[in-house]
């Protein structure tokens, strides 16, 4: 879903930009952070958002109850909203945080740390690939003592 959205916003800004207009410009953006900021809040709105709700109201996310998988604690016993809900809070507060950064950034016209955040976005990414290459357990499970197993 990432990649997806990532892909999409991208020809949205280069379709733009070839017609002459300019994302950035019309919303005090710099140019190198249209399309994360733009990624970043898609990815919000279409899955941070409703994992956030999901976790709080069902202890569980979509894709988790989709394809058939649990968070357990190191007891193997299906973990609790509290942990569940800080389990959320590591995998997302970067994201959440580079979005909102660049937003107040651009709003206040400073301009002089423009790579910081995709330095931090890096970052993120590398927790992304980690997580991947160890389903069970991504860098969030370790931190907070969770396991994903199937159901």
């Amino acid at each position: 879903m990432p990649s997806l959205i990532v892909v999409v916003v991208s020809l949205i800004v280069v379709g733009d930009q070839a017609a002459g207009r300019s994302i950035a410009f019309e919303h005090g953006l710099p140019e190198i952070w249209v399309i994360p900021v733009l990624s970043l809040f898609l990815l919000g709105a279409c899955s941070a958002v409703p994992q956030l709700v999901s976790v709080l109201a069902l202890r569980t996310t979509p894709g988790q109850f989709v394809f058939g998988f649990c968070v357990v604690d190191a007891n193997g016993m299906p973990a609790g909203r509290v942990r569940l809900l800080v389990r959320w809070l590591i995998g997302w507060a970067i994201p959440i945080a580079v979005f909102f950064h660049c937003i107040a950034a651009a709003g206040a016209g400073a301009r002089s740390s423009e790579w910081i955040p995709m330095i931090v976005l890096l970052a993120w990414l590398l927790g992304l690939v980690a997580a991947v290459l160890g389903p069970t357990r991504g860098p969030h499970d370790r931190w907070t003592g969770c396991s994903l197993v199937r159901r």
